[in-house]
C-alpha cells in the first residue's frame, strides 16, 4: 500500500491493479488464464497473493 498509488488502496506490487479488483474477478469465476489475459503483467503467484491478502484481512 502506497498513499501515492490509488490513494493507498492495496495493489499488486509494481502495478496499479488493486487487490480487490483481482479478488472480484476470482469471485466472478474467472480462471487464472482469463485474469492474466486481462492483466498480462500479473503472474499466477500474484493472483494467489491477492486472494491470500484478502482472506487474511477478513479474519
Amino acid at each position: 500500500m502506497d498513499p501515492d498509488v490509488l490513494q493507498g488502496v492495496p495493489v499488486v506490487t509494481g502495478t496499479t491493479i488493486s487487490v480487490s479488483s483481482i479478488v472480484a474477478l476470482v469471485c466472478e469465476g474467472l480462471s487464472e488464464q482469463e485474469i492474466i489475459a486481462r492483466h498480462p503483467q500479473l503472474t499466477p503467484a500474484d493472483i494467489v497473493a491477492c486472494v491470500e491478502f484478502q482472506h487474511a484481512g477478513s479474519r
